[in-house]
């Protein structure tokens, strides 16, 4: 679920097709975002879900599926 809705907000930030992003995406190289908008995309994940999610570990090689495991992390230790 969380890689779903990741997904689709992540396509919608980038003005994307979802069906071209998953869980393997990087969000830097394949996507061609800028730190700006990884945090549009954060920010707005982090809304989603009710999560505080930690910037910092989302870097040039970060994934779609990473900010789903962070998401699931942030969860469990609430």
């Amino acid at each position: 679920m969380e890689n779903e809705k990741i997904i689709e907000i992540t396509a919608r930030t980038l003005g994307l097709d979802p069906k071209g992003i998953s869980a393997r995406t990087r969000l830097y190289e394949d996507l061609g975002a800028d730190s700006l908008t990884v945090c549009r995309i954060v920010i707005e994940t982090e809304e989603t879900f009710d999560v505080a999610l930690d910037m910092e570990q989302f870097t040039s090689d970060a994934t779609v599926g990473d900010l789903a495991g962070a998401v699931l992390a942030a969860r469990f230790s609430q």
